[in-house]
């Protein structure tokens, strides 16, 4: 039974020594302080004097002698103008800069300033997009230009005694509905979840490596170990230090950087401030900070298993740099068109946090979403918390001398029969880089076809970095991957194909309910389609089934999973496992589908000890999903948009089916499954 005091105890004593580092107190408290108003006063300054530079530049525009004519009307202070015959002839100066802007004729026309005229001239304005100057330049003689137009179509109306709306059968005016709470709500939700994101992971990566690798220099960690005080509760309250410095530093943050945009729309000017408005309420802040809470848990949670891994300070900082900018990056979901909160996207991790933000911001946010969002960040914050405790009961961690986790990206001498945990994460960590330096090269690269590409990514990038390993470090190659043929059964090549059928049977319907929230890009589904059309049908089975059956087993289940276990156990192995097989498919529409076909392989695999059978089950699966595209593309789609949910006694029977065919499956012998 933990004791809430000695927790607590514990808790006040780390957070007052936190919050006596100076560098924390700079990094979470003064440099907000200091900062935002600073770019509030700069920024708005700067921009201030930018804009009056902009608008006082004069810009040389080229024309051609057809519009002499009109020098007067198109000439300004800003706006210097000169002629030429063939302007088109002067590209050159404009890419070097001589002039900002050309203007073209692509449609002579002699006559086309006569009332009575029917003719056209047409113009053509050319400018650099990359220079401030050029594209001021055709803002402004496109604006001048379109005056003259005007100004020409009134005199051929009149002369042929038409009203002027005779060009405009259709009367068209543009009215943004948007108070100005939501414009200014849209502006910040667009940064400010951003902001908030990255400033609770910086706090929790400063803070984390302070109290576990720290400690560990500094000789306090081991001085703590020895009191009386059981070892959970020492985590804890180290844990519940590092959430605590987290939601100080949102908070903070949000103070300073609300205030931060009030006085810079305020310094914009009087019309800016009338359309764009920042209002937060009471309740929303507070909604806020509640949801802040489970996510400040798992981010702490995730930065003290990883900082713990360290022997000192600078390997802490070198394993959670990677993590911090892979968890940077769903941090802007809110700022990219077309992601928006739905019950697919609540669930995801970060993403989730980040739309829920923007949300409240734009005033969009319904309770029932806040709740599937929280419960979400929960799920979350339990499997990290599951993770780091199972992590910190292994006492070796705490160990200066340790190499088994401080080294886990370096691979050493094998001295087992079986891939070890750091030999696990520093081959999927090679195979990964790999992956994108060269992923794009084999695919697209024009000597060959895509699918040829995908099979030479199959035996170069997946494939060949643990065998390489497993041969220079002198395993037995067979022995380590669970090739043995003794262990092929019959009964399970059976059983095998019904329960995968089963199991597509669920990643269909979690499919369609993904589909219909989170639609799959055309441009995907006509990818998968395309492979029948560039290869020969029995190429595109042999490596999309064959091939990748077999290299993708070799790597997730017979070397990480196999690593992974000897750390973290068989469940937690299969659950990691399963997710590292999920992100490495990259599509965000695939991933977690195919992480629940990964869960299904790894439990296979450890329950028959073989990787033959996985290759196996493997394989069938491609082979459905193949034939489904070979058969079913044209009308997929269709389907997709028509279909949210499969018959219900169709998914009652796949979960029996299953249920029952599980209890028939062969184990590994004792003295093998290990």
């Amino acid at each position: 039974m933990l004791d809430k005091q000695r927790i607590f105890n514990i808790f006040k004593k780390e957070l007052k020594f936190t919050l006596r580092d100076p560098d924390l107190i700079l990094t979470i408290i003064l440099l907000p302080m200091i900062i935002y108003p600073l770019m509030a006063l700069g920024g708005s300054i700067f921009v201030g004097q930018a804009m009056q530079k902009v608008e006082k530049q004069q810009v040389k525009v080229l024309l051609p002698e057809v519009l002499r004519n009109y020098e007067s009307r198109l000439a300004t202070d800003s706006l210097l103008i000169s002629f030429s015959p063939k302007p088109d002839q002067e590209l050159e100066k404009l890419k070097k800069g001589e002039f900002d802007s050309l203007v073209v004729v692509a449609t002579a026309s002699a006559n086309f300033a006569e009332k009575d005229s029917l003719e056209t001239l047409g113009l053509r304005i050319l400018y650099d997009s990359t220079r401030w100057r050029s594209d001021k330049a055709s803002d402004e003689i496109y604006d001048k230009l379109q005056d003259i137009r005007q100004d020409l179509r009134e005199l051929r109306l009149k002369d042929k005694n038409l009203p002027s709306e005779f060009f405009y059968p259709i009367g068209m005016k543009v009215k943004d509905i948007a108070k100005p709470e939501k414009k200014g709500g849209y502006m910040v939700g667009n940064i400010l979840p951003m902001i908030i994101i990255i400033f609770s992971m910086l706090s929790a990566f400063y803070s984390a490596i302070d109290l576990t690798t720290g400690e560990k220099e500094r000789g306090t960690l081991e001085t703590l170990l020895l009191s009386p005080v059981p070892f959970n509760e020492i985590i804890l309250g180290k844990f519940l230090t590092i959430v605590a410095v987290i939601l100080l530093s949102v908070g903070i943050n949000l103070l300073f950087m609300g205030g931060t945009f009030q006085f810079g729309l305020y310094q914009m000017g009087k019309i800016i401030s009338e359309n764009l408005v920042i209002q937060i309420s009471f309740k929303v802040t507070g909604l806020i900070f509640l949801l802040m809470i489970p996510f400040a848990a798992t981010v702490a949670g995730l930065m003290m298993s990883v900082s713990f891994m360290a022997r000192s300070m600078k390997e802490a900082q070198n394993y959670l740099a990677p993590l911090l900018s892979i968890m940077i990056i769903p941090s802007v979901s809110g700022a990219v068109p077309g992601m928006d909160l739905s019950s697919f996207t609540a669930c995801l991790p970060i993403v989730n946090l980040s739309l829920m933000l923007k949300a409240f911001f734009v005033g969009e946010w319904t309770m029932n979403m806040y709740l599937l969002t929280f419960a979400a960040c929960l799920g979350h914050c339990a499997i990290v918390m599951a993770l780091a405790f199972k992590l910190f009961r292994a006492e070796d961690i705490f160990d200066r001398g340790s190499s088994e986790f401080a080294h886990l990206f370096h691979p050493v001498p094998a001295t087992q029969t079986s891939p070890t945990a750091r030999a696990a994460v520093f081959i999927f960590g090679t195979v990964a880089a790999l992956a994108f330096v060269a992923g794009d090269f084999l695919q697209n690269n024009p000597r060959w076809s895509l699918v040829t590409g995908l099979a030479l990514l199959q035996l170069l990038i997946i494939l060949a970095p643990p065998l390489i390993y497993l041969v220079f470090y002198r395993y037995r190659i067979i022995a380590a991957l669970d090739l043995q043929i003794s262990k092929i059964h019959l009964r399970n090549f059976l059983i095998i194909p019904f329960m995968s059928i089963c199991v597509l049977i669920f990643v269909v319907q979690f499919t369609l309910i993904q589909n219909h929230y989170f639609p799959a890009p055309d441009d995907l589904n006509e990818l998968f389609g395309s492979f029948f059309e560039i290869a020969p049908v029995w190429w595109v089975f042999f490596v999309g089934c064959l091939m990748a059956g077999f290299c993708e087993e070799v790597l997730f289940r017979g070397f990480i999973l196999k690593g992974l276990q000897t750390r973290l156990g068989k469940n937690w192995a299969l659950v990691m496992t399963s997710a590292l097989f999920g992100i490495f498919h990259i599509l965000p529409h695939k991933m977690i589908a195919t992480g629940l076909i990964g869960l299904w392989l790894g439990y296979l695999y450890l329950k028959t000890g073989s990787l033959w059978a996985n290759a196996y089950a493997h394989a069938f699966n491609n082979a459905i999903a193949l034939s489904a595209i070979y058969a079913f593309h044209a009308s997929a789609k269709e389907v997709h948009e028509k279909t949210l949910f499969l018959p219900l006694p169709l998914l009652i029977g796949a979960l029996v089916v299953f249920l029952v065919l599980m209890r028939f499956i062969k184990p590994a012998s004792p003295e093998k499954a290990d």
